[in-house]
């Protein structure tokens, strides 16, 4: 029996493909049961995609992405250098102070000006 802890880590983040990866190869290199446990959002997100798997009998169905979506992947969902790691931490962390009073969070953001937010907008727009 393999037993896969903390899976909602594999559902988004950085280094999203070597977690998939792992969580992958866990799963298949099992000869009987596996027993995947974990929390909050992102194993709601792994139960539904599980739940979808067995709907269609285990079956993968794979499409092959144009050059165009590869490179996008690669940019996208490549693994990340310990030193771009550090900068997400400390952005994060950043955001996170800013916008922990929503008022407050208003306030700043309207003090930002209107090139910057919009570059911001843009940004994460590009990642939805």
């Amino acid at each position: 029996m393999v037993y896969l802890l903390d899976c909602q880590y594999c559902a988004a983040g950085s280094e999203l493909i070597k977690r998939r990866n792992t969580l992958f190869t866990s799963v298949t290199r099992s000869r009987a049961w596996v027993r995947i446990c974990g929390h909050g959002d992102g194993a709601h997100i792994l139960a539904s995609e599980f739940d979808e798997l067995r709907e269609k009998e285990f079956r993968l169905n794979f499409t092959i992405p144009t050059r165009e979506e590869l490179e996008k992947m690669r940019t996208s969902y490549r693994d990340i250098t310990r030193d771009e790691r550090k900068k997400v931490e400390k952005l994060e962390a950043s955001l996170d102070a800013v916008l922990t009073n929503e008022d407050d969070s208003k306030v700043l953001m309207k003090s930002l000006s209107k090139k910057l937010r919009d570059k911001l907008l843009k940004v994460l727009s590009d990642e939805e």
